[in-house]
């Protein structure tokens, strides 16, 4: 991350000193680039977490535990729990967007979203009437 943001040319290797985690990186870095203040508030404002109780259509969170980027804790919320609209599909691994097996069927993702296409057209929404 550090090499990227390097690379635009806006930032030197000395700007990271101190900087060891993603938290400070945004605090120092991120959120004061797009006028955000801190980590806290870029977090807060930029998150889609807070429009999760809207939805009111069959969605799939597909998202690996181990994310260096976004904490599994936001997938364990009340905001995603408390939704039956929401099917989370958690991986141990993967990484960051990372859903590529290493073993077996390499795009095995695509197979799990087809599957749960699937299976939501099944499912009778609240808003649907039944016709005869």
């Amino acid at each position: 991350m550090r090499a990227r943001l390097c690379a635009t040319g806006r930032y030197r290797r000395a700007d990271f000193a101190g900087l060891g985690t993603l938290w400070a990186i945004d605090d120092r870095i991120t959120a004061p680039s797009f006028d955000l203040g801190g980590a806290a508030n870029y977090y807060k404002t930029q998150s889609a977490i807070r429009f999760l109780a809207g939805i009111r259509v069959p969605v799939l969170l597909i998202q690996a535990k181990d994310d260096t980027f976004v904490p599994f804790e936001a997938f364990e919320s009340e905001e995603v729990r408390s939704n039956p609209w929401i099917r989370l599909l958690a991986t141990e691994h993967g990484g960051h967007l990372g859903f590529i097996g290493r073993k077996g069927a390499r795009f095995w993702a695509d197979g799990a979203i087809l599957r749960w296409i699937a299976g939501t057209k099944a499912i009778k929404r609240p808003y649907e009437t039944s016709r005869s």
